[in-house]
């Protein structure tokens, strides 16, 4: 019996034991740590998976920063990592187990999509400000239904949306756009915002933006923008779009009309727009219903714009992806202005007094796509190809007569001329990507570019000199062809020396040639009255241009939680050589420079940043700066190139301090810039007593630039917001005027402060005041040039949606007051208003009024004072009109 229960206890023992050690062998688990290749920082969501024959075994879980513990209940001797994170490039790679059931693997790093350098939003935070990067939660700023990204991204602090200078953030330009990562290369940025609509945005993103590889990947002393714009994912189904169109006459018929969808998913993407109009509106009659107008930036003539754009991408695959977009574009411009200039000489002035006409008309085109190939989790392939083609045309007409500080007469003028042209031009840019598993990466890039320019011109121009009493005729034909082909290589390496201490080291090779023929005919009757042409060697030239340049930079950086580090040096050598074909003269160039550069940002608290750059710079004179050319387009103003030019070197200094809140309801950002330039290319000129005027470029020391601008920004509650800034500028450049040295100080003083009251969608008033002084003294000149420019704008939109009424009205006063124009003083007030009625349930479906100037004393005026010279500017443009139209906005989802 004994035996029995032995026998019976021993093999339910062997059972356990069996049992135990299968279920030890069957649990494995997998540590990994994951990191961003590019931003060296743990990728948010990241999702990890353990795969066998397209099985899933195990997924991972995250311990702390970056560590991951994965684990498979079935242990196999062959497995595959699968890593996955929005915005990042999927990581897979297999392994071997060996039996163990404990591993450890290497450290994996994931390479963003893009290169984009994301951060995390917190929750319920309005934005959120990183040393280089700022973001804003799209819902956190009140929009109404059918408002465009333009109107959305208007609201943002230290954003600054203007007809000429285009969008700008604390003043730096933002120039690149992508949306969810994805880069719309080449395609009008204003355009692109406008086919957004504000409320289908989740997150906007505006960081610094990457060098690009043709600029050694140093650090510019004021950097460009790029923003990122995320979409919600119910924006990412079907389509939608606008149609708007409106037509009015007052003295002459005017119209403006546009036309756009979008449509989004996760794979592919299709946006498309075109506009017509005369009304020289960038932000169209169906977008936005009021545009502030500074009268001083008021485009020149009356235009009429037509264009249209279409951007595609579509993800093929896992690997392949792929973008093209083409834009369309004509332009013709009529106007007419009357310029007078004072020009201060040692013992006298001239004003000369000039009525001008032009007429222009162009066609562009420009067509690019870029294509990516992921070849593995660590390397890419991208090709990126651009066409362009531009057809141009035009004739101007010039009246001018000069009188001197005794208002006698001294010329008079009359020029004429008429032109027309080609411009094509392609290149394209292939570039490998490989990353490595400890952080480092290299580059390879090759990228060819091509254009070839020919303008064919014909000149008339009568002449009459009082002092001399002479008069002169002259009739020219002016074939003008130029064509450059540039080839450049680069090379980068980074290497990640310590946990936060990276190595770059890039190499660039860049071969240049170019050709400028310049051939200028006398035209003259002959004995018979038949014209006949006649080479005139003197405003004729046949220049080839080939340059030559190699340039190691070398940048050590390194990245902690509280500070961070650039430190470099551009290493450059430049050898090119000039070969007149007419006078047989061959010059050659040789250029070697060591450029340092520095860049210090540290972080102060959690949400305030301060940076300090370096940086020197070197530039070498154009071609059309050195080529010993004599330029008659304007027989009264002679540019003559100087082939003894040297180059310039400019010194930089940066600083910028940004603050913020937690909640984002509260910023501040100052920024200041120096540049000292040493041996800058300008003017030296002699200007006689007929008032003719030679320029010939030349070196000249003494010159500085600095300014300092500060804004502040508050919230005060959902409804408010103020903001306040100032900025300074000073200046001073040295020319040369009849051998007498000419020093040019100049000072401007600004100042803003800014408004915003939203009441839901209902009420919207926006304030505006800005004030600028500025102050020209030279040596030349007796007293001082003084200008005030105040304008002022009110904004003001108010809805009743239970009506599905809507109107608004803006008012803007202009006034500027100079000692430089006589009137001394000029004040315009710009009164633009609207009204607008939905006839339809969802409101997507509106009839508008539209009344643009309705005082009608939109008039282009410009004063300003530049070295020996004053000048005021009146010219014609966009004048009263009315518009009546509809818009529909459209969706399907």
């Amino acid at each position: 019996m004994r035996i029995r229960y032995r026998i019976l206890f021993f093999i339910i023992c062997c059972f356990y034991s069996v049992t135990h050690i299968n279920g030890q062998s069957n649990t494995m688990t997998v540590n990994v740590q994951v990191f961003d290749s590019i931003n060296w920082k743990v990728p948010p969501d990241v999702k990890l998976f353990l795969l066998h024959n397209n099985d899933t075994l195990g997924s991972g879980i995250e311990l702390n920063s970056g560590h991951f513990k994965l684990s498979s209940e079935t242990a196999k001797s062959k497995l595959i990592l699968l890593a996955e994170a929005p915005f990042y490039n999927n990581y897979t790679d297999s392994f071997s187990t060996n039996g163990d059931l404990s591993i450890n693997l290497d450290t994996i790093y994931l390479t963003p999509t893009h290169i984009l350098n994301e951060i995390t939003i917190q929750s319920g935070y309005k934005s959120k400000i990183d040393r280089d990067t700022a973001s804003f939660t799209a819902d956190s700023f009140i929009i109404r239904r059918f408002d465009n990204a333009e109107q959305l991204l208007e609201k943002i602090p230290g954003i600054e949306i203007t007809q000429n200078k285009g969008i700008r953030y604390y003043g730096q330009p933002i120039n690149e756009i992508s949306i969810d990562g994805i880069p719309f290369s080449n395609f009008d940025i204003h355009a692109l915002l406008k086919l957004l609509r504000g409320r289908d945005v989740d997150k906007l993103k505006i960081y610094d933006a990457k060098p690009n590889l043709s600029n050694n990947f140093t650090e510019k002393s004021n950097p460009e923008k790029a923003l990122n714009i995320i979409l919600k994912e119910e924006a990412k189904h079907g389509y939608y779009g606008k149609l708007s169109a409106g037509a009015g006459k007052v003295d002459k018929f005017h119209w403006d009309n546009t036309s756009n969808v979008s449509s989004f998913n996760d794979n592919r993407s299709i946006v498309g727009y075109v506009t017509s109009n005369n009304t020289g509106n960038t932000s169209s009659y169906g977008e936005s219903e009021l545009t502030e107008q500074n009268t001083t930036d008021a485009p020149r003539g009356v235009p009429t714009d037509i264009s249209a754009g279409v951007h595609y991408d579509r993800r093929l695959n896992k690997k392949l992806s792929f973008n093209a977009n083409y834009r369309i574009g004509y332009n013709d411009q009529n106007a007419s202005t009357e310029i007078v200039d004072i020009n201060f000489l040692p013992t006298n002035q001239i004003t000369t007094t000039t009525q001008s006409y032009f007429s222009s008309k162009a066609i562009s085109n420009n067509a690019t796509v870029q294509t990516s190939y992921q070849i593995d989790s660590f390397s890419s392939l991208n090709l990126v190809t651009n066409l362009s083609l531009g057809f141009f045309k035009g004739n101007a007409k010039n009246t001018s007569s000069a009188v001197n500080s005794d208002y006698t007469t001294v010329n008079s003028s009359l020029l004429y001329n008429e032109y027309h042209g080609n411009s094509p031009q392609a290149s394209f840019s292939l570039s490998y990507i490989k990353n490595f598993r400890n952080g480092s990466n290299l580059i390879f890039s090759f990228s060819p570019y091509w254009n070839n320019t020919v303008t064919n011109a014909s000149q008339s121009s009568t002449l009459n000199l009082m002092d001399s009493n002479t008069a002169q005729k002259s009739a020219q034909q002016k074939n003008n062809h130029e064509a450059n082909s540039t080839y450049v290589f680069v090379s980068h390496y980074k290497s990640l020396l310590a946990k936060h201490l990276n190595l770059d080291i890039n190499w660039q090779s860049n071969l240049s040639k170019s050709k400028s023929l310049l051939q200028t005919y006398d035209q003259y009757a002959d004995s018979d009255n038949n014209i006949k042409d006649s080479l005139n060697p003197i405003y004729s030239s046949d220049y080839k241009f080939l340059s030559m340049s190699n340039s190691l930079s070398t940048k050590i950086s390194m990245r902690r939680k509280k500070y961070s580090f650039q430190l470099g040096t551009d290493f450059n050598q430049t050898l090119w050589n000039q070969q007149n074909a007419y006078s047989a003269i061959s010059q050659t160039r040789n250029f070697i420079n060591a450029l340092p550069f520095a860049n210090i940002n540290v972080t102060i608290g959690k949400t305030s940043f301060a940076s300090v750059n370096y940086k020197l710079q070197a530039a070498q004179p154009t071609l059309n700066q050195i080529q010993p050319l004599v330029n008659n387009n304007n027989p009264l103003q002679i540019i003559v190139g100087n082939p003894d030019l040297v180059q310039s070197f400019s010194h930089n200094v940066g600083l910028n301090y940004t603050a913020s809140s937690k909640n984002g309801n509260r910023s501040f950002n100052a920024n200041s810039n120096l540049s000292i330039i040493k041996n800058a290319i300008s003017f030296k000129q002699t200007i006689d007593e007929d008032g003719r005027q030679v320029s010939q470029y030349y070196n000249q020391n003494g010159n500085y630039f600095w300014n300092i601008s500060s804004t502040y920004d508050i919230s005060v509650g959902a409804k408010i917001r103020l903001s306040a800034g100032a900025n300074g500028n000073w200046a001073r450049t040295v020319t040369v005027v009849n051998n007498n040295d000419n020093i040019a100080s100049t000072q401007s003083y600004g100042s803003r402060l800014s408004f915003t009251y939203a009441l839901d969608t209902t009420l919207n008033l926006r304030f505006n005041s800005d004030i600028n002084y500025s102050l020209n003294n030279t040596t030349l000149s007796s007293g001082s040039n003084n200008i005030v420019n105040y304008v002022t704008s009110l904004n003001a939109t108010y809805s009743l949606p239970f009506f599905g009424l809507t109107t608004g009205t803006s008012v803007i006063w202009n006034a500027i007051q100079s000692s430089i124009d006589n009137d001394n003083k000029r004040n315009y007030i710009i009164w633009n208003a609207y009204i607008q009625r939905c006839i339809n349930k969802s409101q997507s479906l509106s009839v508008k009024l539209y009344a643009h100037d309705l005082l009608n004393q939109n008039k282009g005026y410009l004063v300003y004072a530049d070295n020996n010279t004053q000048h005021k500017e009146t010219y014609n443009s966009i004048e009263r009109y009315f518009l009546v139209g509809f818009i529909w906005n459209f969706t399907k989802r």
